[in-house]
């Protein structure tokens, strides 16, 4: 992957790049091996990580994790955060395969106050989003 449009005009250092570089080739391992992994792996310190994710116009490592997931899986922002893109979902199908009363219990069910935990799970694109989800809300 040609990272030089990611880089463009961000100031990043030698070490940040290959920081950088490495994180894109292990993609689907950096989640798990976190910020302390992937500075050991680089033999560099979880500042230079984190000054990246910065640099790079993210709030912090996971948000930068998620984008370059995202961008890796040749999935864009722009679709993501497109109007349409509620728009582009078969929502018929989840209409066909779950009656309505269901749906609006479903909905009951999350607005519950007392509540305590969801068990959130995503297959594909949608293990991106239920990440995210956990770890943010």
């Amino acid at each position: 992957m040609d990272i030089s449009k990611i880089i463009e005009n961000k100031g990043l250092t030698e070490r940040e790049t290959e920081v950088l570089k490495y994180i894109i080739e292990n993609i689907d391992n950096v989640n798990k091996m976190g910020v302390r992994g992937i500075a050991k792996e680089n033999f560099t310190s979880t500042s230079t990580i984190m000054r990246l994710s910065k640099k790079l116009g993210y709030s912090g490592f996971l948000e930068m994790q998620y984008n370059l997931l995202s961008i890796v899986k040749n999935v864009t922002d722009r679709d993501i955060n497109n109007s349409n893109f509620i728009d582009s979902l078969n929502m018929d199908s989840i209409i066909e395969i779950n009656e309505r009363k269901d749906i609006d219990n479903f909905i009951d069910i999350l607005l519950e106050e007392n509540s305590k935990f969801i068990f959130i799970y995503g297959n594909g694109f949608s293990s991106i989003v239920a990440e995210y989800i956990n770890k943010n809300y």
